[in-house]
């Protein structure tokens, strides 16, 4: 039987691991939170909720694009590695790049029109300032976008040194150490925005708070027509809700991101070892 290369069999056993495994749960949690849709509607009885779907693309792709790769590395060693999972991927950083160029175009283009506007009211400070600020915050969301286009950018190289090590069995490795660190800042900044979402939103905090209301009703055999007609039916239950569903899908996804950059560093390590 022919034998395996190298690096191949590091593919497989990165790919196959736990860490993998667990990267795989998390995608499939996000996007389990984000399919979800919480409404409301009034009747004459008071507020109702309506639950829905959202159709997430991105995150259901991706959610099979990771079960397809720890599949294919789960397999025995000698057996066609599959690049399925990585193709789709693929195709998803060069669409966000496509957009974030995009963005990127349209926000600088109009950036370019407030400094001209800023021009010929420079004597005006009533005109000038504003114009002054809105720039200042475009200058940001252009810095902003061109960082989360690196990323993508970033994330397609590495994918596609994956790949090409995959299909050829000779050991390659592009923007793995970039890629690595784009992954673990957005997860960790990420991570804290969840983590400040969580606590200081005041949707959260109240609908938490009518879940203690309700069970503390529920103790006192208070009747449920109070939990279900008004604390927990209302608009900020809605709002509560959706918050409390980003919130977890944002934390899942920014494990995650660290968890991609970790396993990034693996792989360059492993490619080095291979060679």
């Amino acid at each position: 039987a022919p034998v395996e290369p190298a690096a191949v069999t590091r593919i497989r056993k990165i790919g196959g691991s736990g860490a993998m495994l667990f990267l795989a749960i998390l995608q499939t949690l996000t996007m389990v939170f984000s399919i979800p849709k919480v409404t409301a509607y009034s009747t004459y009885g008071g507020m109702q909720l309506r639950f829905g779907f959202n159709f997430p693309l991105a995150a259901i792709l991706t959610f099979v694009a990771f079960w397809m790769l720890y599949y294919t590395c789960k397999k025995p060693a000698g057996q066609l590695l599959s690049t399925g999972g990585i193709t789709i991927l693929r195709v998803l950083q060069m669409l966000s790049m496509i957009l974030y160029a995009l963005a990127f175009v349209i926000v600088l283009a109009v950036l370019g029109v407030l400094m001209v506007a800023g021009s010929f009211y420079y004597y005006s400070s009533d005109v000038y300032i504003p114009i002054y600020l809105a720039g200042a915050f475009l200058s940001i969301v252009v810095v902003g976008l061109l960082l989360a286009f690196l990323h993508r950018l970033f994330a397609y190289r590495f994918l596609g040194s994956v790949k090409q090590t995959a299909t050829s069995g000779f050991s390659a490795c592009r923007s793995a150490a970039p890629l690595a660190v784009f992954s673990i800042l957005s997860g960790l900044i990420s991570l804290a925005s969840s983590v400040l979402t969580f606590i200081f939103s005041e949707e959260i905090n109240a609908l938490l708070s009518q879940f203690v209301y309700a069970v503390e009703d529920l103790l006192a055999e208070s009747g449920q027509d109070i939990i279900f007609n008004s604390r927990l039916t209302d608009q900020i239950t809605v709002g509560g809700l959706t918050s409390l569903l980003a919130v977890a899908a944002g934390l899942c996804g920014a494990i995650g991101a660290i968890l991609i950059g970790v396993l990034a560093v693996r792989y360059r390590a492993a490619m080095r070892k291979a060679d």
